[in-house]
């Protein structure tokens, strides 16, 4: 499978949570590489709450410095951010790369201040949303399986070994060729020799 740098940004986290936090949840993994702003949060409760949570004065502060642009390019960025997330858990998982097991109640991704207000942005699919909320809520675990890929700079045991017997064929190919080209000189050596003998 291919792995974009930002998938592998995203695996490298996870890795690096699972190894420097006692808590390996969704929670950490967001805060240490997806996204980390005090400017706003997601709302994983339940499927009705998800979205996207912006404080009204950084809200305020993005309307006057940017227009409704400004709040349309990060609530977009946050949520891409968030599918893209979602897919590529989903695929470690059916993978076995990684698995989810256990109980945590985590409510919200990022950071939410008490007594502050929040302007709520939804969007997101249903998709999205559900497995916002399941995953959240789980505790995972990476398998070996998935160390040892980035260990191998992403390459899978298979494509290791395709690589391998290609080195072998390419190998071949070459002793093959110069085999040849031994038995071709040797044949010229042979024949000029004769034509000498025959000559003199």
């Amino acid at each position: 499978m291919y792995y974009s740098d930002e998938d592998k940004n995203i695996i490298e986290k996870i890795l690096e949570v699972d190894k420097n936090t006692n808590t390996r949840v969704l929670g950490n993994i967001f805060e240490n590489g997806i996204e980390n702003s005090q400017g706003f949060y997601i709302d994983v409760e339940n499927k009705d709450t998800v979205g996207v949570y912006v404080k009204e004065d950084y809200y305020q502060f993005l309307t006057k410095k940017y227009g409704m642009y400004g709040i349309k390019i990060l609530i977009e960025r946050v949520q891409d951010n968030l599918r893209h997330l979602v897919r590529l858990l989903i695929n470690l998982e059916q993978s076995h790369l990684i698995t989810f097991s256990g109980k945590f109640e985590e409510k919200f991704l990022g950071i939410k201040f008490e007594n502050t207000k929040y302007i709520p942005f939804f969007g997101l699919d249903d998709e999205t949303k559900d497995y916002l909320v399941i995953y959240s809520k789980k505790i995972f675990t990476p398998e070996e399986e998935l160390k040892q890929l980035v260990k191998n700079k992403y390459s899978t045991k298979e494509e290791m070994n395709n690589r391998k017997q290609l080195s072998y064929t390419r190998l071949g190919l070459f002793l093959n060729a110069l085999a040849i080209i031994i038995s071709v000189i040797a044949l010229i050596i042979t024949g000029g020799r004769k034509f000498l003998t025959h000559y003199n």
